[in-house]
């Protein structure tokens, strides 16, 4: 359990890049090494940044799902099927993300993350490299070297954009909920009442059925809930 809450405390800095891609206006910055070819709209940049991030929560979710096994048990066929398929969603949308040009207002983010997202792409393929292996070590090594790109992605959205969103506990026909320790239902860790606000702070993973968000409560605790009970908000 230990290697899953390493990851899930980097987690916390990725604050949703695709909200954040399509927040206020901002300057473009040169990127030197990036030919980008193909103009696109805000709203085709956002939705490629969506299947991006999709791919990426679904890779995490393969690798959460591997609990007490490690990251090493993606390597086994019915787990590595799945991560493989994540990998490849999130490399494609990458690859048409280093070619968009999107419109002056989302240059800026989009520009400082792509170079950021490249590195996950290769990344992906370190950990389902070292899991083939069945080197355990070096498997959750490359793993938490993912955690880290996710968080440096989290800390660069956060710099640039200046944007939090937030949940508010809704739909427990006022019993609250638990934030979870990890993306299960049975994994509780501290129950809060209906119209609690906690901050988003990483991307949403599916899990047991269920599309679950990541948080922090006002606790300082970073945990998940089930997206069913929150209502997505602006910042404070």
């Amino acid at each position: 359990m230990g290697r899953i809450l390493l990851l899930l405390v980097a987690l916390g800095g990725l604050a949703f890049a695709l909200a954040a891609i399509a927040g206020p206006g901002l300057e473009p910055l040169p990127v030197p090494w990036r030919l980008a070819t193909e103009p696109v709209t805000a709203g085709e940049n956002v939705r490629l940044w969506g299947e991006a991030n999709s791919g990426l929560s679904r890779f995490v979710a393969a690798g959460l799902r591997s609990g007490d096994d490690g990251i090493v048990a993606l390597g086994r066929p019915e787990r590595k099927d799945e991560a493989t398929r994540a990998a490849s969603e999130f490399a494609s949308a990458v690859d048409r993300l280093r070619l968009a040009a999107p419109p002056g207002e989302q240059a800026s983010l989009h520009q400082a993350l792509v170079p950021v997202y490249v590195e996950m792409r290769d990344q992906m393929t370190r950990v389902l490299d070292a899991a083939s292996s069945g080197d355990a070590l070096r498997a959750d090594l490359e793993w938490q070297k993912l955690a880290l790109l996710i968080e440096e992605a989290g800390a660069t959205s956060r710099m640039l954009s200046g944007v939090d969103a937030w949940a508010v506990v809704t739909n427990t026909d006022g019993q609250g909920v638990y934030v979870r320790k990890t993306p299960q239902m049975d994994d509780k860790l501290t129950a809060w009442p209906e119209g609690t606000r906690l901050r988003i702070v990483g991307p949403e993973v599916h899990s047991e059925d269920r599309l679950w968000v990541q948080v922090a409560d006002p606790a300082g605790q970073v945990g998940w809930l089930p997206e069913d009970y929150v209502t997505i908000g602006g910042g404070q």
